[in-house]
């Protein structure tokens, strides 16, 4: 079965898919919380972290889906509101939740300098995405990261990533299937040359932070040519281990990367279309993976500050729990009500147009004059 007959049946296990994603992330900064040895997973396989890997299911989901949500639905202010609604609600949420709530928890100073402070006002840019803010006055000082909610820092690559789907479309280029191929090839050519290498202009940012966008836009790219491909694309389980036994087998190895941008993606949509009925009815409770996400980071930091000799595994343990909580209230507070609006704005814009009647043949003796209506009784005449 082709991909493409796999997306008209509606079941599948993307919201499982993020939920797994979300919590690897959450496990992943456990370890750079507190005193901890080196992540297992990069020191198993010398790629990525557990973080990435889960940040790089994201967005390999992210390139299907919103390739699928221009496809539906190619208009460009309709597209920006649905993607406003599904980020923007519960990044305001968390905004406010981390200098209300988050700050005055942690923060050194005395809670009237820490309001008094501009910075804590600055932090409210997050919410335009460009430029992201990290940093609170006085705030996990003592911790071994500083930035209060360092997960957003993916949030401007996303958004990019959504408006490069948008220009392709406007400019009519998804419909040539080879658009997102030749892509991914350019953005590997000019980055290896020009913005991760040594000598990179200093106009962009550092090397560290452009390696992690380029394996980021890699994977939604990889998702988009899925898409565009999936008449042609045929999940079998038999290939789906042959990918991952030659993943496994390039750890440790240069050939990693690129073993796991042929692997991963395959890996996620065979699982994503498996007839699992218990990972299907999973979506009827919500889809707490975006809450996981937005408000692990700053709640592990707390913890890591007013807990003292916690492991990687006791912050994680300890940690999962309230996180999961706090992702549940902003799904049914929030994110949810959000989503409602979205799907109200699409139904009214998908509404015909209202018809207008045609006019009916006027009654007898009906005479217009002049502009003036006037019905003339002929029995009187």
């Amino acid at each position: 079965m082709t991909l493409a007959e796999r997306v008209q049946r509606r079941d599948n296990n993307f919201d499982v898919l993020r939920f797994l994603a979300a919590s690897m992330v959450i496990l992943s900064h456990s370890f750079a919380f507190v005193p901890s040895p080196p992540e297992y997973f990069y020191s198993l396989t010398h790629w990525e972290s557990l973080a990435t890997l889960g940040v790089c299911i994201f967005f390999t989901i992210s390139g299907f889906l919103i390739s699928k949500s221009w496809e539906d639905d190619p208009r460009p202010l309709a597209f920006a509101t649905k993607r406003f609604l599904r980020i923007i609600p519960g990044l305001c949420a968390a905004t406010l939740f981390c200098v209300f709530l988050i700050g005055p928890l942690a923060t050194n100073l005395p809670l009237k300098s820490y309001f008094k402070n501009e910075a804590t006002w600055n932090y409210f840019w997050t919410l335009l995405i460009f430029p992201m803010q990290f940093v609170l006055p006085g705030v996990f000082l003592t911790n071994q990261m500083h930035a209060v909610n360092g997960s957003l820092w993916t949030l401007p690559s996303e958004v990019l990533a959504y408006t490069l789907v948008a220009i392709l479309g406007c400019l009519g280029l998804l419909k040539a299937r080879n658009t997102p191929v030749l892509l991914l090839l350019c953005m590997y050519f000019f980055s290896e040359n020009y913005m991760v290498s040594p000598g990179a202009p200093s106009y962009f940012a550092s090397a560290f932070t452009m390696k992690n966008a380029q394996v980021w836009f890699s994977y939604f790219l990889v998702g988009m040519i899925y898409y565009q491909y999936r008449e042609k694309i045929v999940l079998s389980g038999e290939t789906c281990l042959a990918l991952v036994l030659f993943a496994v087998a390039t750890f440790k190895t240069p050939l990693v990367e690129v073993a796991m941008l042929a692997a991963l993606p395959y890996t996620v949509f065979y699982v994503a279309y498996q007839a699992l009925p218990s990972f299907h009815s999973f979506a009827k409770y919500g889809d707490f993976s975006y809450g996981l996400y937005i408000y692990a980071f700053p709640m592990q930091q707390l913890l890591a500050q007013k807990i003292k000799h916690l492991t990687w595994l006791t912050l994680f343990l300890a940690s999962f729990a309230p996180i999961l909580g706090v992702a549940i209230l902003s799904w049914y507070l929030v994110e949810r009500p959000a989503l409602r609006l979205k799907r109200k704005c699409q139904a009214r814009d998908n509404q015909p147009p209202t018809s207008v009647p045609e006019p009916s043949a006027p009654p007898p003796g009906y005479v217009q004059l002049a502009g003036v209506d006037q019905s003339l009784d002929r029995a009187a005449a």
